[in-house]
């Protein structure tokens, strides 16, 4: 058994209420801006934030370098997740956002769906109307956009449901069993591990994202693809909903 487990990082993505609120605003920003060639992408941040500024926007942050910070957090998640068009951006070495293209075609049809139910959302705040119908919607988008991040060999979701689907159930201690031998790139000694660990169960020594576990289980269990089959130790499985939306 190794003598230190990590998590993914932040890898995962929950759509809260503010944040899909930060997205309308964002939205209205960019049906503002004029169609483009690409533009750097700290350009599109300073052209966001000036509109904000002279557009009276709620959520504008008090420095551009702020302001951009939380477009950042908004719009990578949004391509990771395939809601704007692969033409309308492009990444550097690293994998950020290097550069920003605004066409009537940036956002896919996904995009365009989802920004749909965020905007009937927020309409229906404004004149005091439940939105829970709506919050149930958008959690089978974000199951749909599940899908896209699946060829990525890093995919934190993948790994959850080939674990759950393999051994049935897993805890606290087994997921990040999986996320470290995923970092190491040893995945093929995961079920010698398993073995030894349900052989012996005892707490794990877990050194960095210690909060993953939880954020990622908890993600899932929002859009019910898994439940606790043991609430108090915090062991999920697949629901039923989950073979519904994923061949296996």
């Amino acid at each position: 058994m190794l003598s230190n487990f990590v998590g993914y990082g932040s890898q995962g993505f929950s759509y809260s209420e503010n944040y899909r609120e930060s997205i309308y605003y964002l939205v209205k920003c960019i049906e503002i801006i004029n169609e483009s060639e690409f533009m750097k992408y700290k350009d599109f941040q300073k052209i966001v934030f000036e509109i904000k500024k002279q557009q009276g926007i709620s959520k504008i942050q008090e420095t551009p370098e702020k302001e951009g910070s939380e477009i950042r957090m908004i719009l990578k998640p949004m391509v990771k997740f395939g809601l704007i068009n692969s033409d309308n951006y492009s990444l550097d070495r690293n994998g950020d956002l290097d550069s920003i293209k605004i066409s009537k075609s940036f956002f896919t049809e996904l995009g365009k769906q989802f920004i749909l139910t965020i905007e009937i959302e927020q309409k229906s705040k404004d004149i005091g109307l439940n939105t829970d119908i709506i919050e149930r919607i958008q959690s089978k988008f974000c199951i749909f956009q599940i899908y896209n991040l699946f060829d990525d060999n890093s995919c934190v979701y993948r790994d959850i449901f080939t674990f759950l689907l393999k051994y049935q159930h897993m805890d606290r201690n087994e997921f990040y069993i999986m996320a470290t031998l995923r970092k190491l790139n040893r995945w093929n000694e995961l079920e010698s591990m398993i073995n030894e660990y349900r052989a012996n169960k005892r707490d794990l020594p877990i050194t960095t994202n210690v909060n993953d576990y939880q954020t990622y289980h908890k993600q899932l269990m929002q859009y019910n693809l898994v439940y606790y089959e043991d609430e108090a130790n915090k062991v999920i499985s697949l629901t039923n909903d989950f073979y519904k939306y994923f061949e296996v």
